[in-house]
């Protein structure tokens, strides 16, 4: 089911779009009846030589094993990796305004009902003695924005302010612009709504040619209390299985469906009807937000920001110190919202760990509890288990035959891509994967050298797709492994001994914490009885 607030994405087929990222607005410190919009957007055009796409894709389809790939599987493949040929359209104007609320209080309400979001005790309070229990509803949010309402009426506004931004060479635009919170009082209003977490923003082009198709996004109303949940998403909400290998992370990245982490939504989405803000903070690189905001969408996790690596040349990430981008991200959360607090979640196959008690050092009365997905010990089991399993000549065989006919494939793939380059000599000589217009003079062996070189880029480490990994080594025995992860886990603890870091398989863990729920109640009862602070 489409939802409400989904991003307007362009078609394959246009040759010029921008996105606008999924951001947030803030109350502007020095006028609570104004927001402070974040603005962010990605010119690009889709004007990549036939050629070009496809020695590149076949260059990645080798790596990631997928040269006898369905068509599926190749139809999702280049739909996600033509951002990573696209062109950046520089120096180009935009006027970005706020045109609306969305209202997903319907939607929230559905979920609430079919998959039960709320457990029943939150529901159903079983003390009569207490009147700020007996008086919770199912969905404190809306209650909260009621409140709100009636407390003030205001005329509705018809000038939508707006932001003329203009991008850099990198393509990128940035900026803020103000937004009166009468309008948006007034646009729930006049929807019958009184949901107002979301508000839509356009995107206009306004060059005199050349024009990007005008798009829409999603600004996240956050308020100055309150409880944020910053997540990762390779292997926290979305199966990547990072530890497994740059093969297995290149095809569930590029070619397979993906998948939720299963009940990762149910215990996010209680926590967002319960009035929690989500920022999605991930090191995949800026090209993969299409994909990556259509999966949040589809798998029915809550809206929220997103923040992903806006750097993704080799060079940089060579330079780069590892972590440097998400920690970078989550600090500017911080501190836009000094009075918030936060609950940190990610997994043990990257450095979330590190990152996040780091953090809370540096901010100790701001992390409310930080949650590690344990996905080395269920990878170091499995391992075991093959390791342990009897070794038949038939099967020895078998991988035999495979392995001689997965690199045969291969050999045939990049010797048809050079034969087919061979074949256009217009083709430039150097690949630029972040869509330079500078011309280059083909040479007969350039190509050939670019593959190389392209080819180093996509197989040193998953560098594609912006991760590093706490790898399971091959050597490693599960008990190695497992332990090397409770040293982390033991350390983390040490170093921040007065918030709980929670190591977990079981994502009822996080939806079932009754810190967290009691923490989401208490900014809710606070409002209630304190509504000015609002």
């Amino acid at each position: 089911m489409m939802r409400e607030y989904s991003i307007d994405y362009i078609t394959s087929k246009a040759t010029r779009e921008c996105i606008l990222f999924p951001t947030y607005a803030k109350r502007n410190p020095k006028n609570k009846d104004e927001w402070i919009v974040k603005a962010k957007g990605w010119a690009l055009s889709h004007n990549c030589s036939y050629a070009k796409q496809k020695v590149m894709m076949g260059i990645t389809k080798s790596v990631a094993g997928k040269i006898t790939a369905d068509q599926l599987s190749l139809q999702a493949f280049e739909q996600r990796f033509k951002y990573f040929l696209a062109t950046n359209q520089r120096h180009k104007k935009f006027i970005i305004q706020a045109i609306g609320i969305i209202s997903n209080l319907h939607d929230e309400e559905r979920l609430i009902f079919d998959q039960n979001y709320l457990t029943p005790s939150l529901i159903h309070p079983t003390s009569k003695q207490d009147d700020d229990i007996m008086s919770r509803p199912s969905n404190p949010i809306s209650s909260i924005l009621d409140q709100l309402e009636e407390r003030k009426n205001m005329d509705i506004f018809n000038d939508h302010q707006s932001i003329q931004l203009k991008t850099t060479s990198s393509g990128f635009f940035l900026g803020e612009f103000s937004l009166s919170h009468a309008h948006i009082l007034n646009w729930a209003q006049a929807y019958n709504q009184c949901d107002a977490r979301l508000i839509r923003i356009q995107s206009m082009s306004i060059d005199s040619k050349k024009k990007c198709t005008t798009t829409h996004g999603v600004a996240n109303l956050v308020e100055p209390l309150g409880i944020s949940i910053i997540s990762d998403i390779d292997d926290t909400i979305k199966d990547t299985k990072i530890l497994a290998g740059a093969r297995t992370v290149l095809s569930k990245t590029f070619f397979e469906p993906p998948q939720g982490v299963h009940g990762m939504a149910d215990a996010y989405m209680s926590w967002y009807t319960q009035g929690a803000s989500f920022h999605y903070v991930s090191n995949s690189p800026f090209q993969l937000i299409p994909m990556l905001y259509q999966f949040i969408r589809d798998s029915h996790f809550p809206p929220g920001s997103m923040h992903l690596r806006d750097e993704a040349s080799l060079l940089s990430r060579l330079v780069e110190i590892p972590g440097q981008a998400k920690r970078e991200a989550i600090l500017e959360i911080i501190h836009d919202f000094p009075q918030r607090q936060f609950v940190l979640v990610g997994d043990s196959g990257e450095i979330d760990l590190e990152i996040y008690t780091r953090i809370a050092v540096e901010f100790p009365n701001r992390i409310l509890k930080i949650f590690i997905r344990d996905v080395t010990t269920p990878l170091a089991q499995e391992k075991k288990k093959k390791q342990q399993r009897p070794s038949q000549l038939s099967s020895i065989f078998y991988s035999k035959r495979s392995s001689q006919s997965f690199f045969s494939s291969s050999n045939r793939a990049m010797t048809d891509d050079v034969l087919f380059v061979r074949q256009h000599r217009s083709t430039p000589a150097t690949i630029n994967t972040r869509g330079s217009n500078s011309p280059a003079k083909a040479r007969p062996f350039g190509m050939r050298r670019a593959m190389t070189d392209a080819f180093a880029h996509y197989t040193m480490e998953p560098h594609l797709t912006g991760h590093k990994s706490q790898n399971v080594q091959d050597d490693a025995s599960t008990t190695e492994a497992c332990t090397r992860l409770y040293e982390r886990i033991e350390k983390a603890r040490q170093q921040i001994p007065n918030i709980d870091v929670i190591l977990f398989q079981d994502a009822n863990v996080l939806r079932n914490d009754e810190d967290i729920q009691n923490a989401l109640w208490g900014i809710w009862d606070n409002a209630r009885h304190n509504p000015s602070n609002q």
